[in-house]
């Protein structure tokens, strides 16, 4: 194996367990039955190419949880239990993998530069 090949690989040891764990945490909470949602609050894997899975609304959601963690308000969301940046790390893998495969629905304001 040449190193050229070698640096194409992921790299998973780079990457902090204890947030990794975190995230899925959180992910795992939003799937399971709860008094208030007996069928868990999302179905599995939802977001997963459907089309109806809005990108700002999950850009929204995302700001939203590290807002709170940027002005102290809170560290542990109040219906998950679990750390805000934990959340705000599930919609921001979600939304990367709808934007690396082109999924869900792309609503986002793009600026066009006026023609002249």
């Amino acid at each position: 194996m040449t190193p050229e090949d070698k640096s194409a690989k992921p790299q998973w040891s780079y990457l902090p367990n204890d947030a990794l764990n975190e995230i899925a945490l959180a992910w795992h909470y939003s799937n399971s039955p709860t008094p208030e949602y007996p069928n868990g609050k999302y179905p599995k894997n939802n977001w997963r190419n459907n089309p109806h899975i809005s990108w700002t609304q999950t850009i929204d959601s995302l700001l939203r949880h590290i807002a709170d963690f940027r002005e102290g308000q809170i560290e542990t969301d109040p219906e998950s239990k679990r750390h805000v940046l934990g959340n705000a790390g599930c919609r921001l893998l979600m939304l990367l993998q709808m934007a690396l495969t082109r999924t869900g629905n792309d609503d986002r304001f793009i600026h066009e530069e006026p023609t002249k």
